[in-house]
């Protein structure tokens, strides 16, 4: 393409980046959610294997700028970023663009229209390069900030960065990232969203030619098909409630499917208290009573868990799902025989490989699932590793087979992940362009020439897939080496470290079972 051509392609993006951007079109907000309050800390909505995206639990959003604001604001873009938008050649000149606007978005704070903007044009540029953790990050931020539709928007743009996700890394990457929106378009009832997100999810599952990966893919489909298909059953509950708010049966009805069906017992719980006698009535008042100590957290996992038994499917599971945030929220003061029965029940639970089987080790709320040595700092939505040497480590095992899904940054070298014998490095000090890796059952060396060095100071998103007899590690989708060793069977905690003066920030650190 001539250098003509280029200058075309730079006046079209920058029409493209004057114009205003989509809002609501109800000139009003819509309403804020209901926050839980009852019951563990932890309690989930449905599997969130990916990055929380909770800018909907945010009150003080406001609405977008206006149009004129929206196009103003697009053209001062358009000048300051005018050279960046005529040198775009390749993906790797989109992706470095769009993370340029998503920081300068974020640091942007008195100028509305500027930041509302500039977070768009990342999301749109970083989709556009198939840089789904970009787009995820900026749209965490419009959704914190903005009444949007942000279902519709993250559907969208996952839509749009799915088709340059090509190999099984990028892949895996963006399914991590789809399952929780797959949860917010559910918990907002847009079911037609969430089908379109699980479609998504199953194609790019099959791709992988990960076979657990498409069971997975495919049950949550069925739960979102079954969830919608209960939800258009009770158009007459609802009438009902309208009419009498207290009317027990009525509430009973839409409090079991809201808890048992859906999983959304911040809204169920009540509606479960308020309604006809029966077994989840009397322990959803137990529950509403709050239980600080251990052994009636205890007593409260066990009911909901006896009756899972006498349910099946989606309904077992979410009964299930949440006794065990009872039982998370107990198990550090339990011992003796309490405590192996709840270790039994959450093992059981993590075996059936179902979305729960993800622990979010940065979850300091609840039961603590990590444990911070040295220079380390714990902050509300990351933790710091360094300069000092630092390091922060699972308080559970972690067990072969298994999938760790890890977003930090380096502000020079050295961002280390260790498990049993062995580990591996990225920019590494001694050679930086070599992953550094030592094979976790013999410790001996398996480092990749070429393939260690990440830049400093830019999110990377790390998985590193633990089989019987191999470890696969990937960086922002491609896959930088492989471990080959008999794994089975091994455990041990999971580590993240700094070294030699580095300053590494942690924003996501997650561990699940595989199959």
């Amino acid at each position: 393409m001539g250098l003509g051509k280029w200058k075309l392609v730079g006046l079209i993006l920058g029409v493209w980046l004057a114009l205003p951007l989509r809002v609501w079109a109800d000139d009003k907000a819509p309403p804020a959610p209901t926050a839980p309050t009852t019951g563990p800390t932890t309690t989930p909505a449905g599997p969130t294997t990916g990055p929380a995206h909770n800018g909907a639990d945010n009150p003080n959003r406001v609405l977008p700028p206006n149009a004129d604001a929206q196009a103003d604001a697009g053209k001062i873009i358009a000048e300051v970023y005018k050279d960046d938008i005529n040198r775009l050649r390749s993906v790797e000149d989109r992706t470095a663009l769009a993370r340029k606007w998503l920081e300068t978005g974020l640091q942007t704070a008195n100028d509305s229209a500027g930041r509302y903007v500039m977070l768009n044009r990342s999301v749109e540029m970083a989709a556009d390069a198939g840089d789904i953790a970009t787009t995820i990050k900026a749209l965490d931020a419009i959704s914190q900030s903005y009444w949007i539709d942000d279902v519709g928007m993250y559907a969208d743009a996952v839509i749009k960065a799915a088709r340059k996700c090509k190999t099984p890394g990028q892949q895996r990457e963006l399914i991590a990232y789809l399952w929780p929106i797959i949860d917010r378009a559910v918990a907002a009832d847009r079911y037609e969203a969430a089908d379109r997100i699980c479609a998504l999810t199953e194609t790019t599952a099959q791709r992988t030619s990960d076979a657990a990966l498409v069971r997975q893919a495919q049950g949550r489909w069925r739960d979102v098909r079954e969830i919608q298909a209960a939800d258009a059953q009770l158009t007459e509950v609802r009438s009902a409630l309208r009419k009498d708010p207290d009317q027990p049966e009525a509430n009973q009805k839409l409090g079991r499917f809201y808890c048992l069906v859906k999983g959304q017992w911040n809204v169920g719980l009540a509606l479960l208290a308020k309604g006809s006698p029966s077994p989840e009535h009397a322990i959803a008042l137990r529950e509403l009573a709050a239980a600080d100590e251990a052994d009636a957290q205890v007593a409260i996992g066990d009911a909901w868990w006896e009756l899972a038994q006498k349910e099946k499917g989606l309904s077992q599971r979410n009964l299930e799902l949440h006794a065990a945030q009872w039982y998370r929220e107990a198990a550090a003061a339990m011992t003796g025989l309490a405590k192996t029965k709840i270790q039994k029940r959450l093992a059981d639970l993590a075996a059936t490989g179902e979305p729960d089987r993800w622990t979010d080790i940065l979850a300091f709320s609840g039961a603590p699932r990590a444990k911070l040595k040295g220079a380390a700092v714990a902050n509300a939505d990351n933790v710091v590793l360094g300069p000092d040497d630092a390091s922060i480590t699972s308080l559970a095992d972690v067990v072969v087979p298994f999938e760790a899904q890890i977003i930090a940054k380096t502000d020079s070298t050295n961002i280390r992940i260790n498990f049993a014998k062995g580990g591996v490095i990225l920019n590494w000090e001694a050679r930086i362009d070599e992953l550094h890796c030592a094979a976790f059952a013999s410790g001996k060396d398996a480092s990749v020439k070429g393939k260690g060095k990440i830049v400093p100071n830019q999110w990377q998103t790390i998985i590193l897939s633990v089989a019987d007899d191999h470890a696969d590690i990937f960086v922002n989708g491609e896959l930088r080496g492989q471990i080959k060793e008999n794994f089975k069977g091994l455990k041990g905690p999971l580590a993240v470290t700094n070294a030699a003066g580095s300053t590494v920030t942690l924003e996501f650190l997650r561990v699940a079972r595989a199959e």
